[in-house]
């Protein structure tokens, strides 16, 4: 009774795990639908020039911000303790690129004995009035920072394309494939045909040959659209960045096509134009700038230094 009952629970044991490892199969080998929305934001997440732009942009913004800050004064402060000459000094060297005697009263006799010496520097600069030279740094910093966007839109806009293009070629694929696999079935059933005739004595042999050669022509038709398909998506895994292997993509999506509601405003929006236009407009602002460069300065400087040597 007890082997009875132990081989009952194995059984069930068993059929459990068969039925889960079909389960898990069968999700693997589920088909997963990939629309084209869908593929288009996932290459602009995934793809790496797109990333590139991007991080190029996000640095051009803070230069940006950084140029606004340039009407702030700068305040410097230094402070070097010293034993002995440094990189071949005989006084103290200041990171603002001066150099500052630390040593003490004038002797007769040069000498090179090493002794303690200190620096402290505070060093305050302001632009009062810079004649719009500032001003100019922020628009030239403003130029830049557009020309990064219009870059990122243009890249943007070049992977779609290639996106798409390389959507409608599975799409059609898939469709060759379809074509070539009915144009298989039809050359099996005229090759069959053909030999139950040539079987029957009602044809020649010859319509045999005719049918095998049809069939292979059909046959390596089915094999270049599944070559055709396979290739363009990898194609399609390489600029979206996902694994497309099973992957059931939407031909629904090619009847709707978008249509621009007017052609007017198309110059001003044009991903291949706005790029130049921003270049253009970034040389402007490097020319004016340097029309600007010509003119004086009106500088607040104040210096505080202090001093000393010895053991």
């Amino acid at each position: 009774m007890k082997k009875v009952f132990v081989r009952e629970i194995c059984i069930v044991i068993i059929c459990f795990i068969g039925l889960y490892e079909a389960g898990g199969c069968f999700a693997q080998n589920a088909a997963v639908p990939l629309f084209l929305d869908s593929a288009l934001s996932a290459a602009e997440h995934n793809y790496p020039s797109i990333q590139a732009k991007l991080n190029f942009a996000q640095a051009a913004r803070e230069r940006v911000k950084g140029e606004k800050l340039g009407y702030l004064p700068t305040l410097n402060l230094h402070a070097q303790q010293l034993y002995g000459p440094d990189n071949g000094l005989e006084s103290s060297y200041i990171s603002a690129g001066i150099v500052t005697s630390s040593s003490g009263g004038t002797l007769l006799n040069q000498n090179w004995n090493a002794d303690f010496t200190s620096v402290y520097l505070a060093n305050f600069d302001w632009d009062v009035f810079s004649f719009g030279h500032a001003g100019q740094q922020v628009d030239i910093a403003q130029a830049a920072y557009k020309k990064a966007l219009s870059d990122l839109e243009q890249e943007k806009f070049e992977l779609k394309i290639k996106v798409i293009s390389a959507y409608i070629s599975v799409t059609a694929a898939q469709e060759l494939i379809l074509t070539a696999q009915n144009n298989v079935n039809r050359a099996t059933a005229i090759k069959q045909q053909a030999y139950a005739r040539t079987s029957s004595g009602l044809d020649a042999g010859v319509d045999t040959s005719f049918a095998n050669a049809e069939l292979s022509n059909a046959r390596i038709g089915l094999l270049k659209a599944k070559q055709t398909e396979q290739e363009q998506r990898n194609l399609l895994a390489l600029l979206t960045g996902l694994s497309l292997q099973n992957a059931l993509l939407d031909s629904t999506t090619l009847s709707m096509l978008p249509v621009p509601d007017s052609l007017s405003n198309l110059s001003n929006t044009n991903p291949v134009l706005q790029p130049l236009q921003e270049r253009i407009n970034l040389s402007r602002a490097n020319e004016k700038y340097l029309r600007y460069s010509i003119l004086p300065k009106l500088v607040l400087t104040r210096s505080i230094q202090a001093r000393g040597s010895g053991f």
